[in-house]
Protein backbone atom coordinates (compact mmCIF):
# COMPACT_ATOMS: atom_id res chain seq x y z
CA UNK A 1 0.00 0.00 0.00
CA UNK A 2 1.59 3.08 -1.07
CA UNK A 3 1.23 5.84 1.33
CA UNK A 4 -0.78 8.32 -1.02
CA UNK A 5 -3.41 5.62 -1.07
CA UNK A 6 -3.51 5.84 3.15
CA UNK A 7 -3.59 9.47 2.93
CA UNK A 8 -6.41 9.71 -0.40
CA UNK A 9 -8.73 7.29 2.75
CA UNK A 10 -7.58 9.46 5.49
CA UNK A 11 -8.99 12.79 3.41
CA UNK A 12 -12.30 10.66 2.36
CA UNK A 13 -12.84 9.42 5.64
CA UNK A 14 -12.37 12.80 7.02
CA UNK A 15 -15.15 14.27 4.76
CA UNK A 16 -17.84 11.86 5.15
CA UNK A 17 -20.35 12.39 7.51
CA UNK A 18 -20.19 10.82 10.91
CA UNK A 19 -24.17 8.98 10.06
CA UNK A 20 -22.29 7.61 7.19
CA UNK A 21 -19.71 6.31 8.82
CA UNK A 22 -21.54 4.95 11.96
CA UNK A 23 -23.57 3.07 9.34
CA UNK A 24 -20.77 1.43 7.87
CA UNK A 25 -19.63 0.62 11.45
CA UNK A 26 -22.43 -1.37 12.66
CA UNK A 27 -25.58 -3.37 11.52
CA UNK A 28 -28.53 -2.22 13.22
CA UNK A 29 -28.19 -3.71 17.16
CA UNK A 30 -30.02 -7.18 17.48
CA UNK A 31 -32.37 -8.48 19.97
CA UNK A 32 -30.72 -9.23 23.32
CA UNK A 33 -27.99 -6.43 22.63
CA UNK A 34 -28.11 -3.55 25.29
CA UNK A 35 -26.71 -0.13 23.62
CA UNK A 36 -25.42 2.23 25.77
CA UNK A 37 -25.61 5.92 24.41
CA UNK A 38 -24.89 9.41 25.13
CA UNK A 39 -27.91 11.65 24.53
CA UNK A 40 -26.20 14.86 24.37
CA UNK A 41 -24.48 13.33 20.61
CA UNK A 42 -27.20 12.77 18.03
CA UNK A 43 -25.40 9.99 16.27
CA UNK A 44 -25.23 8.18 19.69
CA UNK A 45 -29.20 8.67 19.77
CA UNK A 46 -29.49 7.39 16.74
CA UNK A 47 -27.43 3.74 17.22
CA UNK A 48 -30.02 3.64 20.74
CA UNK A 49 -33.62 4.19 18.47
CA UNK A 50 -35.00 0.96 18.31
CA UNK A 51 -33.06 -0.76 20.93
CA UNK A 52 -35.15 -2.39 22.88
CA UNK A 53 -32.33 -2.43 26.00
CA UNK A 54 -30.60 0.71 26.12
CA UNK A 55 -28.53 3.02 28.74
CA UNK A 56 -27.75 6.27 28.59
CA UNK A 57 -24.96 7.75 30.13
CA UNK A 58 -26.07 10.68 32.01
CA UNK A 59 -27.72 8.83 34.67
CA UNK A 60 -24.27 6.27 35.21
CA UNK A 61 -22.10 9.55 35.93
CA UNK A 62 -24.08 10.57 38.48
CA UNK A 63 -24.56 6.72 40.17
CA UNK A 64 -20.85 6.37 39.54
CA UNK A 65 -21.64 3.66 36.93
CA UNK A 66 -23.59 1.48 39.41
CA UNK A 67 -25.52 -0.02 37.43
CA UNK A 68 -23.31 -1.00 34.61
CA UNK A 69 -20.96 -2.53 37.46
CA UNK A 70 -23.99 -4.68 38.81
CA UNK A 71 -25.15 -5.38 35.40
CA UNK A 72 -25.64 -9.16 34.94
CA UNK A 73 -26.14 -8.65 30.75
CA UNK A 74 -25.88 -11.92 28.87
CA UNK A 75 -25.61 -10.82 25.22
CA UNK A 76 -23.62 -8.50 23.25
CA UNK A 77 -23.50 -4.89 24.11
CA UNK A 78 -22.41 -2.06 22.17
CA UNK A 79 -22.26 2.13 22.25
CA UNK A 80 -21.24 5.12 20.50
CA UNK A 81 -19.45 7.38 23.47
CA UNK A 82 -16.78 9.83 24.31
CA UNK A 83 -13.18 7.79 24.30
CA UNK A 84 -13.23 8.84 28.11
CA UNK A 85 -17.18 7.27 28.87
CA UNK A 86 -15.90 4.13 27.01
CA UNK A 87 -12.73 3.91 29.26
CA UNK A 88 -15.07 4.04 32.34
CA UNK A 89 -17.73 1.80 30.69
CA UNK A 90 -15.00 -0.89 29.61
CA UNK A 91 -13.61 -1.14 33.13
CA UNK A 92 -17.34 -1.46 34.65
CA UNK A 93 -18.01 -4.14 32.07
CA UNK A 94 -14.69 -5.94 31.87
CA UNK A 95 -15.33 -6.47 35.94
CA UNK A 96 -18.51 -8.56 34.89
CA UNK A 97 -15.91 -10.93 32.56
CA UNK A 98 -16.98 -9.27 29.44
CA UNK A 99 -14.50 -8.36 26.49
CA UNK A 100 -13.66 -5.76 23.52
CA UNK A 101 -14.44 -7.33 20.29
CA UNK A 102 -14.04 -3.52 18.75
CA UNK A 103 -13.38 -0.39 18.34
CA UNK A 104 -13.83 2.07 16.12
CA UNK A 105 -13.85 6.12 15.78
CA UNK A 106 -16.61 7.49 14.36
CA UNK A 107 -16.03 11.30 14.29
CA UNK A 108 -15.52 12.55 17.68
CA UNK A 109 -17.20 9.39 19.29
CA UNK A 110 -15.83 5.90 19.42
CA UNK A 111 -18.44 2.63 18.32
CA UNK A 112 -17.48 0.18 20.36
CA UNK A 113 -18.64 -3.74 21.26
CA UNK A 114 -18.31 -6.23 24.15
CA UNK A 115 -19.05 -9.72 24.89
Amino acid sequence: MRRRTVLQGLLLAAAMPAGALLSKARATPGAGTLVVFDDRYPASRELANGATSRLELGAERGTRWKRLRELRHAGAIVGLTLWSDHLQVRAALESTGKRVRRIQRVGSLFYWEMA
